[in-house]
């Protein structure tokens, strides 16, 4: 008897080496998908800041930083951007949109240490260009011990 042509191919998938608790990894596009999510978010958050100091009658003490102040203030804000957000909750907006989130590398909530080096990674120069590769994790993933993971959507 010959073989079904319709028939779907037998090839052995290693779901360990896909996912973390039966979660399967964020694929690329996710991952591209929250960093420009991310970027736009994050990029509100000075123009939130100086409304506010606006509003209080503080602006002026922004316009009057030198550069190297405002590269430090901008590192700040960026790092308390992720910080907070994917240390008490394990998700960015980005990530809350894309249905994804950050777990550690057994499954479990990353710990502080983690999120704290995840993001302090994130500041490295070109560290967007760790996800060329074939593998879907970055530097700031595999430097702290991390893992991105779908938690809704298409599976």
């Amino acid at each position: 008897m010959s073989e079904n042509p319709y028939q779907p191919p037998k090839a052995r998938v290693d779901d360990e080496a896909a996912s973390v608790d039966g979660l399967p990894y964020a694929t690329k596009g996710r991952r591209f998908a929250n960093m420009l999510l991310d970027t736009i978010f994050y990029d509100v958050c000075p123009i939130v800041l100086g409304l506010v100091l606006g509003v209080l009658g503080l602006g002026q003490a922004v316009t009057q930083m030198n550069g190297l102040e405002q590269l430090l203030l901008g590192w700040s804000l960026f790092t308390a951007y992720y910080l907070v957000q994917e240390g008490l909750w394990g998700v960015t907006l980005g990530k809350l949109i894309t249905g994804t989130r950050v777990i550690g590398e057994g499954g479990p909530a990353p710990a502080f240490r983690q999120i704290l080096g995840r993001t302090l990674a994130r500041l490295v120069p070109f560290e967007p260009f760790s996800f060329l590769g074939s593998r879907p994790t970055g530097w700031h993933d595999r430097w702290s011990g991390t893992k991105v993971v779908l938690v809704r959507g298409s599976r």
